[in-house]
């Protein structure tokens, strides 16, 4: 799991992005479990955010959660059954 963190602006906002990329996700012969290091990933980022708006004394946290997930299919034209 890979993450750049990008910074937008446009019309005096400021938007933070963390993109989260999972290079080389299921292109293995035997994809069983190969979502694992993904829903590992986001699992504890959700866990760090709650451990953090749990706190008795709590600070500004930034919030490094998942909140969207884009996959990419490749156009093979075959492999993908409804």
């Amino acid at each position: 799991v890979d993450t750049t963190h990008v910074t937008l602006k446009e019309n005096g906002v400021q938007l933070r992005l963390t993109i989260v990329d999972t290079p080389g996700f299921g292109d293995a012969v035997d994809n069983s479990n190969c979502w694992s290091p993904v829903t590992d990933f986001i699992d504890s980022k959700y866990e760090e955010f709650l451990n953090a708006e749990s706190r008795v004394n709590r600070n500004t946290t930034e919030d490094t959660r998942v909140h969207s997930c884009l996959y990419f299919i490749a156009p093979t034209g075959h492999g993908s059954v409804a």
